[in-house]
């Protein structure tokens, strides 16, 4: 039997979320939250290059993993070519992510980084002459602490696919400014925006590409959304990013940002496993499959 999530597709037969974004835009509930050993969410990418799909396992991942994450990588260095490394002590990753207090939040960021650890992906690229490039990814591969202090160590593969395939772009200069946004819908949408040059959109349409899609465009939602969209312009303005209430259409330019320092778009070599044809990258990391 299935049944649908007013916000996400949401089937209990395959205990799957199907989003376009691999991390979910919305707080897990009891209403929306599958057993740990059983959810999955599928993600799917199509370019002219071909079809990259990943499947992450175990935990759906959200704006607030997403959050911790982004703190950890800003603090990534290259190890060598399959591995990099971060080191970040617990009170300067919490103090990031906002809390005024916290030595308190340590046990709370202990699960995060365990539910983080616990999450495999499975990624396929598909590319259009029919070959095919397989990987099982962890995001760490080990995590070393102590009362105070983590080293982060990533599998290199992870970097490529969390930046190529979901980012694409350096935004540390805005992540205190991300991480503020309190709407994690609104947060994803911002992210969303980031990862492109130029965005002129209905807002449903952005909304749908993130996991968050609104079903009735006249509903009770719908209007909900377009208010608390319209009420959080001062906030969206601090990235460029325009809300027309009158059209429900979101407008985005990162031109202004790159300028000003504040974004920057990764040009980085093919041994680093990045370069700016992303598709081809996968032939250097990923087993081929026939």
């Amino acid at each position: 039997m299935s049944q649908k999530h007013s916000k996400i597709s949401f089937n209990t037969q395959t205990s799957s979320f199907q989003c376009s974004g691999m991390f979910y835009p919305k707080k897990l509930t009891h209403t929306n939250r599958l057993p740990d050993s059983k959810a999955r969410m599928v993600y799917n990418k199509k370019t002219k290059n071909g079809t990259t799909t990943i499947i992450q396992m175990n935990n759906i991942l959200t704006q607030q993993h997403k959050d911790i994450l982004d703190v950890i990588l800003a603090k990534t260095k290259r190890l060598n070519d399959k591995k990099f490394v971060a080191t970040i002590t617990k009170y300067e990753i919490l103090k990031q992510l906002g809390y005024d207090n916290p030595k308190n939040r340590y046990a709370w960021l202990n699960k995060k980084l365990k539910e983080i650890r616990q999450t495999f992906h499975e990624v396929e690229f598909r590319q259009s002459n029919g070959q095919r490039f397989i990987a099982t990814v962890q995001t760490f591969t080990d995590i070393v602490h102590d009362d105070e202090k983590y080293l982060f160590i990533f599998d290199a593969r992870y970097i490529h696919l969390f930046y190529t395939l979901q980012q694409s772009v350096d935004y540390k200069p805005l992540l205190a400014d991300i991480i503020q946004i309190k709407d994690s819908v609104i947060k994803a949408v911002v992210r969303y925006c980031l990862m492109h040059k130029y965005k002129k959109s209905d807002l449903f349409e952005i909304l749908k590409e993130v996991g968050y899609e609104v079903e009735d465009k006249k509903g009770r939602m719908a209007r909900n959304i377009k208010k608390i969209f319209a009420d959080n312009q001062k906030t969206l303005n601090r990235f460029n990013i325009k809300y027309d209430r009158k059209r429900n259409f979101i407008t985005y330019n990162r031109k202004p940002l790159e300028d000003n320092g504040l974004i920057r778009v990764f040009k980085m070599s093919e041994k680093a496993m990045i370069n700016e044809n992303k598709e081809e990258t996968w032939k250097y990391v990923f087993k081929p499959k026939n």
